[in-house]
């Protein structure tokens, strides 16, 4: 049963901007995806305040959209901070062609916290999976996502990065072995799940390409590995174990708890990996993720102008208030107040980011 009224989202849908008034945009959007309010969720996985998880030495206003995180896993020390490596990657399995919307705000979420709490990061881009799933050269998508992010650290004027790309000979040799760790920590089903938020639970597939949930559940372990605190030491030469805080939308909540568990497992329980949990990008007309959306409720960075035009003028408020206040202070001569404002900063983006 669902806990907020329907009728009373339709209603808000149609007074404009209003709806913020008694509505919190995460609630808007929780309720439509998971049938959760922010509260209800936070308390189903345990999470904190993002205020309450941080020393308190480190300011967030202004500086990080606070509105659109959702919560922290637990409290992170200023001891733990000061050796901390922040992680995180944007899902990539749509962007073969061309850059998403969500790819590039969740490259800029990694980085811009990164630089608020003045810790280095590692940005994971995840090509070796996508081509053990799809059976297709991936290679040149990685180096994509690694001009752009380089671009994105230019703008927020934050250089303390490294763009990891997991077909890289080093990193496909450490995530093989802790892989095999992972598998006996593991079953089929529960990597096959780990990306589910909610009752339904992945159904076995067979096709030409043998048990889909199989391979599901290989390319879940892959990601999974680079979350724990001994991946992310052996893949940076470092000789102590470093604090891990992912900065990941909650749709992978699960999964950090998971590599949580299994880092317990392995002596390394205090380092982490801790999350940041913030709001997944909503589609076009914020009935799901962008990332779970069909091609038509996307916006992609090479969008031809008159389509992207018009689809920004039907877009409800909500989504148009996270679209336009998502972005880092450092991308913005003034604040996006119009969806013309928003058109056209999408826009300049894709020149900005793919420049050379």
């Amino acid at each position: 049963m669902r806990t907020v009224s329907s009728t009373r989202i339709r209603n808000q849908e149609r007074t404009g901007t209003d709806f913020m008034k008694s509505y919190s945009i995460q609630d808007f959007f929780l309720e439509k995806w998971y049938w959760m309010t922010g509260e209800s969720l936070k308390k189903k996985y345990g999470l904190i305040d993002m205020n309450e998880a941080l020393p308190k030495s480190v300011q967030l206003n202004g500086k990080l959209p606070n509105h659109l995180f959702i919560g922290a896993t637990e409290k992170i020390g200023f001891s733990a901070l000061k050796q901390a490596t922040l992680i995180g990657g944007p899902c990539i399995m749509d962007c073969f062609e061309d850059f998403t919307l969500e790819s590039i705000i969740d490259m800029c979420m990694i980085l811009k916290t990164a630089k608020t709490l003045n810790i280095p990061a590692l940005v994971f881009v995840g090509t070796d999976e996508e081509q053990f799933r799809t059976n297709t050269d991936w290679r040149a998508v990685g180096t994509r996502f690694e001009k752009a992010c380089q671009q994105i650290g230019k703008k927020l004027e934050y250089p303390h990065f490294r763009v990891i790309r997991s077909d890289q000979a080093k990193i496909k040799k450490a995530s093989k072995y802790f892989m095999n760790s992972i598998r006996s920590f593991s079953s089929i089903q529960e990597m096959a799940d780990l990306y589910r938020i909610g009752k339904w639970t992945a159904k076995k597939e067979i096709g030409n390409t043998g048990d889909i949930k199989s391979v599901t559940a290989e390319v879940h372990r892959r990601v999974l590995a680079t979350y724990l605190p001994s991946f992310v030491q052996k893949i940076t030469d470092t000789k102590k174990t470093p604090f891990v805080i992912a900065v990941e939308n909650i749709q992978q909540v699960n999964a950090v708890r998971k590599a949580r568990e299994i880092s317990a497992k392995m002596n390394t329980f205090s380092n982490g990996p801790f999350q940041l949990a913030y709001l997944p990008v909503p589609n076009l007309d914020g009935t799901s993720r962008m990332y779970r959306s069909i091609p038509s409720g996307k916006i992609f960075l090479s969008e031809n102008p008159l389509h992207l035009e018009k689809a920004l003028k039907k877009i409800p408020s909500p989504v148009f208030e996270y679209y336009s206040t998502v972005w880092p202070t450092e991308f913005l001569n003034e604040p996006i107040k119009t969806r013309q404002d928003l058109f056209f900063f999408i826009k300049n983006l894709k020149e900005e980011i793919l420049a050379e």
